[in-house]
């Protein structure tokens, strides 16, 4: 396999979700990953010809891919302060089951098909340095391995990953998505009980939005759709009779919320159900 091959399926292997599709950005394997840009088509593509992963990328969506070779990926790799030559370095050493029991030219042999020590030697020392560690077998021997990596600055849909473009150039830790949309229905959910003119009980808190709004997986709880744009999102009252409490609302969009208005929830199901039947006199 061709040099950083390996890292990539690791870095591949992160990013999966739930045993089913791996999902990431170009521009995320280049940031976070060191990969060049212009490099990772074909890499991906030799990937592809080797049969280690599938591609199922929808235009318009992330990457998308199934994998059918898993390795592990090591938190070695996440770590920027390494090149992508010396975690390939460090798979080779993991997939080649190198112990301290073997010669320096057996490892040598088995990592860099050659049968040169000095030259091995000198690879893992530079390695030593970087990370501070005393020897090359606590590395290989001793780590956690990253899983379910979520692409940076996306939003799910049923047919995988779109760019948010409205938190694309957001990079604050403060200004995750789950902070940006449910800081925006905090605010429009007060802004929204001071408008009434009856006094409405309110608890909603940022936590309690962000758990809802991942519970629902980011959908309209009506619809099962992902809104195209975080100002799109609405709050709804289960029992309008109540305040913004919490377990008394989800998370909806506004046409949806304006459709429904004070309606009850089965109110809301029967007109749902009445313009169904009569959808074919439109």
């Amino acid at each position: 396999m061709k040099r950083n091959l390996n890292v990539l399926l690791a870095v591949i292997n992160a990013y999966e979700e739930n045993g089913e599709f791996s999902h990431f950005s170009g521009a995320e394997l280049n940031h976070k990953f060191g990969f060049a840009t212009k490099n990772i088509p074909q890499m991906l593509k030799d990937l592809v010809d080797l049969k280690y992963i599938e591609n199922h990328t929808i235009n318009g969506f992330y990457n998308r891919y199934k994998i059918l070779k898993h390795i592990d990926c090591p938190e070695f790799i996440l770590d920027n302060r390494l090149s992508n030559s010396q975690k390939d370095f460090l798979l080779r050493c993991i997939e080649q089951n190198i112990t301290e029991d073997l010669s320096k030219k057996e490892m040598a042999r088995r990592v860099n098909g050659n049968e040169n020590g000095w030259n091995f030697s000198r690879s893992v020392d530079g390695i030593l340095e970087i990370l501070g560690e005393d020897s090359l077998f606590d590395i290989i021997s001793e780590f956690n391995i990253v899983k379910e990596l979520k692409p940076e600055n996306a939003i799910k849909t049923e047919f995988g990953y779109k760019t948010n473009k409205n938190i694309k150039r957001l990079d604050s830790s403060e200004k995750t998505q789950d902070n940006i949309i449910a800081q925006f229905l905090l605010k429009k959910s007060s802004q929204c009980r001071r408008r009434r003119n009856k006094v409405l009980e309110y608890n909603l808190t940022l936590e309690y939005i962000k758990e809802l709004l991942l519970k629902q997986e980011y959908k309209d709880y009506y619809t099962g759709q992902v809104p195209e744009n975080y100002e799109d999102y609405s709050i709804d009252r289960i029992d309008s009779n109540l305040g913004y409490i919490e377990g008394n609302i989800v998370i909806t969009t506004n046409r949806v919320n304006a459709m429904k208005n004070d309606m009850s929830t089965e109110e809301f199901k029967k007109l749902i159900s009445d313009i169904y039947k009569n959808i074919s006199n439109f």
